[in-house]
């Protein structure tokens, strides 16, 4: 019953904070000294430019007797948010309160709405706002959480990122300082070919020969100091500048087998950070005992990956390869002697696969990694939350 009295009280304090002159809601509020009834003070201003006296109770009154009402602008303030939180927890339609909520509308609802034919289908999704308010408060949580898990990635991918850009910038400064060095000698070599080639065209006299005698002892010195080598950096496959390489090891098992019946040998899916491979091996029909491998992409960002197979006793040529979409193949290349088991029938073959180039190309694969097991929990929970209706149908009939 008390809830059906909030619209009359809102009503009557509504009333309570009318100027009596434009009859809206008080601004900058002067009341009468004789009657404490309150005006808008830009109202009563225009009043009292009229007539001498109080609208209300009509004593004599004045622009100088006017009392300023700070409470009632505080007290206002206090009424509006009063006013605004309860219009929203009340159903804009029927006004009443919004104590249930529909999970299969989403929306919070009131206990018309409820039994209205929009919701009476499904009504049986509907719970209190309580238990809605708990049940997202844990997945607003969680996902804080994962947020938060998120946030420490990146600060160390981050930092990483600072940590290489600080050495590259003492690189550049190495190599600047070496370029100088280079410059300056090319300046001196240049200055000694001139000089050189000049005494060759001079009179063929004394002073000529003595200063060619004096270039020669100058040009041998200068050519036995110690030559400056250039030194290129390789930045991008500097080990310290890119993430740690998936490094995955495929067991083949019944290889031989699998070979001869079907004519290739599909291994099962390795997944490592967010990625999913398969490889395919198939007999090379140029060259005895050689396969042909290739590599497939399930699950991950397409794009360009260096691919690098290993063995026991050497590592074979990387090989760029780009995967225009997903479930693409892309051959690696023949190889011979994958480390067949001849007695359990059982190849292994080591590969290590480059997926990000930068932390900062880690750091998408990982949120498009994070969206897509975001996803799948989000059907799971859809799932279940189906197959629980249907246990407590089918437990009812």
């Amino acid at each position: 019953m008390a809830s059906e009295q909030v619209p009359d009280d809102a009503v009557e304090v509504t009333r309570l904070f009318e100027c009596c002159i434009c009859h809206q809601g008080l601004q900058d509020a002067h009341i009468c000294a004789q009657c404490s009834q309150p005006f808008c003070r830009k109202c009563i201003d225009e009043w009292l430019a009229k007539e001498a006296n109080c609208p209300c109770c009509r004593r004599a009154l004045s622009a100088a007797g006017l009392v300023k009402a700070r409470t009632f602008d505080q007290m206002q303030q206090v009424v509006n948010r009063l006013v605004a939180s309860e219009g929203r927890n009340r159903c804009s339609e029927h006004r009443k309160e919004l104590s249930f909520f529909c999970f299969f509308c989403e929306q919070c609802v009131c206990a018309v709405c409820l039994f209205s034919d929009q919701h009476l289908e499904h009504k049986d999704q509907a719970v209190l706002l309580e238990v809605a308010y708990g049940q997202y408060k844990d997945k607003l949580g969680a996902a804080l959480k994962s947020t938060d898990e998120r946030k420490e990635n990146l600060i160390k991918s981050i930092k990483i990122v600072e940590i290489n850009q600080n050495l590259l910038t003492e690189k550049l400064n190495e190599q600047k300082d070496h370029l100088e060095r280079l410059e300056k000698d090319r300046a001196r070599t240049d200055e000694l070919y001139g000089q050189a080639e000049k005494l060759l065209t001079d009179e063929k006299d004394a002073s000529t020969l003595v200063k060619m005698m004096e270039m020669l002892q100058t040009s041998e010195k200068f050519l036995s100091e110690e030559k400056l080598e250039e030194t290129l950096i390789d930045v991008i496959h500097q080990r310290n500048l890119l993430p740690e390489p998936a490094v995955l090891k495929f067991r083949l098992e019944r290889f031989n087998e699998t070979l001869s019946k079907h004519g290739r040998y599909e291994s099962l899916p390795l997944s490592k950070d967010g990625f999913s491979w398969k490889v395919q091996c198939v007999k090379s029909l140029t060259l005895m005992d050689c396969y042909r491998v290739f590599l497939q992409l399930e699950e991950g960002l397409p794009g360009d990956y260096v691919v690098e197979i290993l063995d026991d006793f050497c590592v074979y040529d990387a090989v760029t390869m780009h995967f225009k979409q997903l479930c693409s193949y892309a051959e690696v290349g023949e190889y011979e002697d994958l480390s067949i088991d001849t007695a359990h029938d059982t190849a292994e073959l080591e590969i290590r696969i480059q997926q990000a180039r930068s932390h900062a190309e880690r750091c998408i694969q990982l949120e498009h990694y994070v969206k897509r097991l975001e996803a799948k929990n989000s059907e799971n929970e859809l799932f279940m939350r189906y197959l629980a209706e249907y246990q407590s149908k089918m437990g009812s009939i």
